[in-house]
């Protein structure tokens, strides 16, 4: 059966590619991530991703990791996070991964019940401001505009997003940038054959149980004393510790 690992988000910063946080993440790629048959990132695996043209050289080294995991037979999969949602072709082609997903996807394991994975902010429907934001970050034709942008300008444009967006956090309810609890019941209803949901996005790491039997799993933030991520072995999903150093 396939261990899949399911990583947790990732913040890196641009101009620090040595940051010990980046050490930690490549302990990882040589320590579990090298015994799963799969690595699936679940979005927001850099702090700001500024397009393929411009990232790119500042993660050279992991890259290179991610390259290497992958010639070594772990399938590796990217998904779309808030912060990097800029992803494109290039990143993949050097990472040497599989594919990349910008919402959800459903996993099925031989017999076992249909797992969801998802980087999770499309279920934090009560931040309407955030969901307005979103809306425009999932478009096309934005993702052109902003990718044709000077470097000078895409730098500036995002850190004023970031800025904005931790001063409008500080007013907002921890209930209201969580997951939506009707946005959940209507994706069980979408999807009645999954048992389990996993995501990332609201840095709360954790197991919820429903009395319906689905299974809600949480992964948590990247620090640079490790992370907590989700494994899945024999179509079961189970919370990891990764310890370094």
């Amino acid at each position: 059966m396939a261990d899949i690992h399911l990583m947790p988000n990732l913040a890196q910063d641009t101009t620090a590619p040595l940051h010990a946080i980046n050490q930690t993440f490549l302990a990882f790629l040589t320590g579990p991530a090298l015994h799963a048959d799969q690595l699936i990132i679940m979005g927001d695996l850099f702090e700001a991703w500024l397009g393929d043209d411009v990232s790119m050289a500042f993660y050279s080294r992991e890259i290179a990791a991610l390259a290497n995991l992958s010639r070594q037979g772990t399938q590796l999969y990217i998904g779309l996070g808030n912060r990097d949602f800029l992803i494109g072709q290039d990143l993949l082609k050097a990472c040497q991964a599989k594919g990349v997903f910008a919402d959800l996807i459903e996993l099925y394991q031989n017999h076992h019940p249909a797992i969801l994975l998802m980087h999770g902010d499309s279920l934090c429907t009560d931040d309407k401001a955030y969901q307005r934001l979103r809306f425009f970050t999932k478009q096309a034709w934005f993702k052109r505009f902003l990718r044709q942008l000077p470097l000078s300008w895409r730098l500036k444009l995002a850190h004023k997003l970031r800025a904005k967006s931790q001063a409008a956090n500080q007013y907002k309810s921890a209930a209201i940038m969580d997951v939506s609890s009707a946005s959940l019941a209507k994706l069980w209803l979408d999807y009645p054959k999954a048992q389990h949901l996993i995501h990332g996005h609201t840095h709360k790491p954790g197991h919820h149980h429903f009395e319906s039997g689905k299974q809600r799993w949480v992964v948590g933030d990247w620090h640079e004393q490790g992370a907590t991520y989700v494994a899945i072995e024999q179509g079961q999903p189970s919370l990891k510790q990764f310890n370094y150093p």
